[in-house]
């Protein structure tokens, strides 16, 4: 009974059972196993006198599955069994074989039994009806204790977890968002805590019933559980709410592609009870430490706050943070849009000029994708690449690029034309799909790749084959923004390219920067004695152009000689092959 108060956990509780028969009761052997189909399955305590050598593990089994047909009549008897054996002159004290006699007691939990306890003793034993009393007492103390054990789990799970769906509640939540904080601090990236209301919810309970809203519930929580999985928690916070912790956030456009691609996601498609159909919408309100909050409780309460604005104000979402909002729901807002960029023809190509430095001849162009967004026209490159690159949309989009900008040269030949090469840019995610370089053979004519530096060198022997084919499938390699990476020499040596294309930042300080002017001298000269040429970007000043053209830079380009134009206003500046309209 001293047992039964002080321990708290099962396999405790048993052993310190079959110590106490054994040291206690006088017992030669005790063993308590698991029940499983009315049969004993697996030994989970057993004891023998101090001082002997304890039986081993596989011994004990035996023992156990020697009785096994005495523990399915205990089972059926419902109480204490006594077996009385002959051979007593074979007994050993220490042994689990002992033969002499044991009693079998089932041990029950809510009255089904689960376990059964063992008593062997090495003296034939004939137990008198207060003995027997007695065992059938301590296999309801132990039943007791185990029935006891199973409420306290489950008032520990109700404690920490939803009923209902199972998810953890706003306890653990809090718990767990204490144990991020300091890892957050520590890597230096940022938290998030969604908080997530489903509309008018209420209605659905009061018109199609609580059973109906209950399912609905199981499935919005499995939904947001299968997205969960890779980026935080999900937890049932109130009875139409849920809150999502997002870890390990790099920064706001990260959280908008989270809550793109997890959250709304998971209410894009229709939920469906019986044969009907429900479509569930969520608001959300959003808070991030340690920008919006420096503690749980503050990172908890913005996210409530947040919440409630965008439900006052009509928002699907908003960020507790003003400005951090405008950002978020700004970069959420473009993502939605560029995901059906391609099919409603919104993506625009156009062509920035590349001339030869010593002339100011036309000597190329670069391909240069443009957002034009119904509502706000034109978006910065700079503002939706990024975006295409962290969701993936790269790969289609960058496969446009390219056949577009192949159907592009094939138009203006057939308009009488001679354009220059054109160059497409091919982001890191691109040259790390297995089928690129795309089947293009035919359109290579006139098309240039360029990579940049970085990408190249995160992974140079899987790079070098597929330069390679590139350049058997008749585009021609340049290797762009070089001088920002970690480029080998031994390397750069072996990669099959045709050109380097010197990064900006060196060409905009080289006027004012001794090193900047040092680096691009340097990088001229390397290319050269490798056979390479050299492309200047970003030249806006006249002195620019000067100094590249001395240190022997092939080609340059930038606002000084021209921005980027559509297909339509681009074609003027190219010789023609023919007159107009086939005039003489």
């Amino acid at each position: 009974n001293s047992a039964i108060v002080r321990l708290r956990n099962r396999q405790e509780l048993f052993h310190e059972a079959c110590r106490i028969a054994v040291e206690h009761g006088g017992f030669a052997f005790a063993w308590i196993a698991r029940l499983q189909e009315g049969a004993a399955q697996a030994v989970e305590a057993w004891s023998t006198p101090p001082g002997g050598s304890m039986p081993v593990e596989e011994a004990v089994h035996d023992a156990v599955a020697g009785v096994a047909n005495e523990v399915a009549a205990a089972i059926k008897s419902e109480g204490p069994t006594i077996y009385r054996l002959t051979g007593a002159d074979d007994c050993v004290t220490a042994s689990p074989q002992g033969r002499c006699s044991f009693a079998l007691l089932p041990l029950y939990l809510e009255g089904k039994p689960v376990a059964v306890l063992g008593l062997h003793a090495t003296e034939a034993a004939t137990l008198d009806s207060e003995e027997l009393r007695l065992l059938d007492e301590l296999g309801g103390d132990l039943s007791f204790a185990l029935d006891h054990m199973e409420k306290e789990r489950r008032l520990a799970y109700v404690a920490y977890y939803d009923v209902l769906t199972g998810l953890p509640n706003a306890s653990l939540l809090r718990e767990q968002i204490a144990r991020q904080l300091p890892v957050a601090d520590r890597d230096g990236t940022l938290v998030g805590l969604v908080f997530l209301d489903i509309e008018r919810f209420s209605n659905v309970n009061d018109t199609y019933g609580r059973h109906t809203g209950d399912n609905l519930l199981k499935q919005v929580a499995e939904r947001l559980r299968m997205k969960d999985k890779a980026h935080g928690t999900t937890a049932r916070i109130t009875a139409d709410q849920f809150a999502i912790m997002l870890n390990d956030l790099a920064d706001a456009n990260q959280l908008a592609h989270c809550l793109e691609r997890d959250v709304f996601a998971a209410f894009a498609s229709p939920f469906r009870v019986g044969e009907t159909e429900y479509h569930l919408e969520a608001q959300v309100g959003i808070s991030l430490y340690p920008t919006d909050a420096a503690n749980v409780e503050q990172l908890y309460r913005n996210a409530e706050i947040a919440l409630k604005r965008a439900q006052h104000q009509g928002e699907r979402y908003l960020v507790f943070d003003r400005a951090m909002n405008d950002r978020i729901v700004h970069a959420v807002k473009l993502e939605s849009k560029l995901r059906g960029a391609l099919a409603r023809d919104e993506l625009l190509l156009h062509y920035q000029p590349k001339v030869e430095s010593g002339s100011a001849r036309l000597a190329g162009l670069e391909a240069l994708v443009r957002y034009a967004d119904p509502e706000i026209g034109i978006v910065p490159p700079a503002q939706f690449v990024p975006l295409l690159e962290e969701t993936g949309l790269i790969i289609d989009v960058g496969a446009w690029v390219m056949e577009r900008a192949a159907a592009d040269l094939r138009h203006w030949r057939a308009q009488g034309f001679a354009p220059p090469r054109v160059a497409v840019n091919v982001s890191p995610i691109q040259l790390r799909q297995r089928g690129f370089p795309p089947p293009l053979a035919d359109s290579a004519e006139g098309i240039d790749i360029e990579i940049t530096e970085s990408a190249l060198m995160a992974d140079v022997a899987a790079s070098i084959p597929k330069l390679r084919a590139m350049r058997d499938s008749g585009f021609r390699v340049a290797i762009d923004d070089f001088g920002t990476g970690y480029s080998s020499l031994s390397y750069l040596t072996r990669l099959p390219v045709n050109a380097l294309k010197i990064d900006r930042s060196f060409i905009v300080a080289m006027t004012e920067s001794p090193s900047s002017l040092a680096i691009v001298s340097t990088i001229i000269s390397l290319a050269h004695s490798l056979g390479l040429e050299v492309i200047a970007e970003g030249v806006e000043q006249e002195e620019q152009a000067k100094l590249l053209r001395l240190l022997g830079c092939e080609q340059i380009q930038g606002y000084l000689y021209g921005r980027a134009l559509s297909a339509a206003e681009v074609a003027p500046l190219f010789p023609r092959t023919r007159p107009p309209n086939g005039g003489a």
